[in-house]
């Protein structure tokens, strides 16, 4: 640990560079007074030192000491704050403060290291800090009153907007977001001249980003997303940043999808194309998987199309007479099938669309079946089966919502599929939604198949991983 005496020539080094800075204004303009009018509506000084805002442009126009000896009260500063942790900058006077504010180029610098060292000089000065920064403030609304502004001045005034921002984050006070959001404009618009280092601001996101996910504030929340995404696009090299930008825009977007589609639908496919993208997400990151095809269920139930799609995995039926793909970490959930007539049965929750039945049966060709009512059909009787199970569906409703006799293919990889469609409510007024296809197997020629999907519940004209999952239903070929 540094020695307190260490401390206290840094101290004193500070305070005598500040005093020979201030006597070379001071010959000039004469003592500096307290500012009994405040410059804009600012706020009442704080220190008997604080000159009106005209005082203060007389002394910072006057001052002829160099911006190099300035910058040595900086970097007495910081090595204060951060090799000392001496916990003393809360007593420097207001016309040190002043010294530095007074000259644009220096002020930069200044509240630069305010900003990133802001972490080490809370450790340090705790509570007092907020007195510190009571000093501050009056001079950056000295410096922001000034008639002429510099890209130095208008940046160093949005560091300390920054630098408050951060201190609230900290200690877990109010923060404003509009100042936020503007302070960080600023820099950006000025980016050569704030030469923004790129740890402390990662750091910085990081310390809001834990705020943000507690904090219920949209604007606070909002801002935080695009200020994640912009660092993540500057450094794509960091993936752990961009994996965890990605997540917050797929939180947000889906926490608020329902009461601002417009304005959260667009953040939700910004985070799954980005999540989405290549290189991002590695098969071992299981519960970003499930996240990422989540939230492209979620998107597409509200209309919008991500350019990324599921990750999937392949699932056979009981006989491994067909297959599909379903999104990894849903809630498709297998049932036991007798290995005969049924040759798959499937079951979905509906947590993020409409709950879902899959059952595949099969028939062979050279049997007759015999139904309930005594009535013999072929197995390769498709049409008969069709009309039969149509009109048995078609008894269930209550009210009718649609019945087509016809409708278009199971899946592009099996041709010749014959199906067709009810839908609407039944007895208890819960609407569902059944398809059913027939075919004779080209692989399996002894086989004709029946596929038959109900939907109950949600959007049952919105079901995007029913949509994948027959995209990709396919026969598996005999095994040589």
């Amino acid at each position: 640990m540094t020695s307190t005496r260490s401390s206290t020539s840094v101290r004193r080094r500070i305070a005598w560079i500040a005093s020979v800075f201030l006597a070379s204004a001071l010959a000039a303009t004469g003592p500096l007074r307290a500012d009994d009018a405040n410059p804009r509506g600012a706020e009442p000084a704080t220190d008997e030192n604080m000159p009106s805002a005209a005082e203060f442009e007389t002394f910072a126009s006057a001052s002829t000491i160099d911006d190099e000896a300035a910058r040595s009260v900086v970097r007495a500063i910081r090595q204060l704050v951060v090799d000392t942790g001496a916990g003393q900058i809360r007593e420097l006077e207001c016309n040190e403060v002043l010294t530095l504010a007074a000259r644009p180029v220096v002020a930069l610098e200044f509240f630069r290291e305010t900003f990133v060292t802001l972490p080490a000089a809370l450790r340090t000065e705790g509570s007092g800090l907020a007195t510190y920064f009571a000093k501050l403030r009056r001079a950056v609304q000295l410096m922001a009153a000034r008639a002429k502004q510099t890209p130095e001045s208008r940046t160093a005034v949005a560091y300390f907007r920054l630098a408050e921002v951060r201190l609230n984050v900290l200690s877990k006070s109010a923060i404003t977001v509009p100042a936020a959001r503007a302070a960080a404009t600023a820099l950006r618009s000025n980016a050569v001249v704030a030469a923004l280092p790129d740890d402390a601001w990662r750091e910085f996101l990081v310390e809001c980003f834990g705020v943000a996910r507690s904090d219920g504030d949209r604007a606070w929340v909002d801002w935080m997303g695009d200020e994640l995404q912009f660092y993540a696009k500057r450094h794509p090299e960091d993936l752990p940043f961009v994996r965890s930008a990605c997540e917050f825009d797929i939180s947000r977007g889906e926490e608020f999808i329902e009461t601002d589609p417009k304005g959260a639908g667009p953040v939700l496919v910004r985070g799954l194309n980005g999540l989405g993208a290549e290189g991002v997400l590695t098969p071992e990151n299981l519960a970003l998987t499930k996240r990422l095809n989540r939230g492209i269920t979620v998107a597409k139930i509200a209309g919008f199309s991500p350019t990324v799609g599921y990750r999937t995995r392949t699932i056979w039926s009981a006989g491994n007479y067909v297959r599909a793909d379903v999104p990894i970490g849903g809630d498709w959930k297998a049932e036991e099938a007798d290995g005969d007539q049924e040759e798959w049965s499937l079951g979905r929750i509906g947590d993020h669309g409409p709950g879902a039945t899959v059952t595949v049966w099969k028939y062979k060709t050279s049997t007759d079946y015999v139904d309930e009512e005594g009535k013999v059909v072929g197995g390769d009787n498709i049409g008969a089966r069709l009309k039969r199970s149509m009109n048995d569906w078609r008894a269930q409703v209550a009210r009718v919502k649609k019945i087509s006799p016809t409708i278009g293919r199971l899946s592009k990889s099996i041709a010749g599929t014959r199906g067709f469609e009810v839908r609407g409510k039944d007895d208890l007024k819960d609407e569902f939604r059944v398809r059913e296809w027939y075919w004779r197997s080209e692989l399996w020629p002894m086989y004709v198949f029946n596929v038959v999907v109900l939907q109950t519940g949600g959007n049952l004209d919105r079901d995007p991983e029913m949509d994948k999952f027959l995209e990709t239903f396919h026969e598996t070929p005999k095994e040589k």
